[in-house]
């Protein structure tokens, strides 16, 4: 095991032994079109961390639109995203409380994800049909509702 591996570990253990409080993690997780976005929106404030991968693979492309085909920055990222998730874990920076928006399907990853950081998980239940709705009718995924209503089928389809 690497040093870098050790010190998070430790760093896990003396949080959760110790009487300190922990800044408030939430995981927020849901289909496509289920309303995570519009939930951290509507909940956060300027001092809470917000991680989404869209508006992260977006800052990353310097493209305009959130729900755009990103895969090209994917891999960065993911090394952008576990390098925040550290963040989270060891408690660094100023924020308040940290958000992270996920529409992982499998049910298992979204629990890992909770466990990690001893999170509050905050499930988006929307169905098939609100979610295909949502996305067609949403103006940041004009020119993208087909592919985007595929991702939703996806997801439905996947959802373990």
């Amino acid at each position: 095991m690497n040093d870098k591996k050790l010190q998070t570990i430790y760093r896990r253990w003396a949080r959760e032994f110790s009487h300190d409080s922990q800044r408030p993690v939430y995981v927020v997780s849901g289909a496509p079109g289920s309303g995570k976005s519009t939930y951290v929106r509507e909940n956060a404030t300027d001092q809470d961390l917000i991680l989404d991968m869209d508006a992260l693979c977006c800052a990353i492309q310097g493209a305009v639109g959130l729900h755009q085909d990103h895969s090209v920055v994917l891999p960065a990222a993911l090394a952008a995203r576990e390098a925040i998730y550290e963040e989270i874990e060891n408690q660094t920076g100023e924020w308040k409380r940290a958000f992270i928006i996920t529409a992982n399907p499998d049910r298992q990853k979204v629990s890992e994800l909770v466990r990690r950081f001893s999170a509050e998980h905050i499930e988006m239940k929307a169905s098939r049909e609100e979610c295909k709705n949502r996305v067609v009718n949403d103006p940041a995924r004009k020119g993208e509702e087909e592919r985007q209503c595929q991702i939703v089928d996806n997801w439905f389809d996947n959802h373990t």
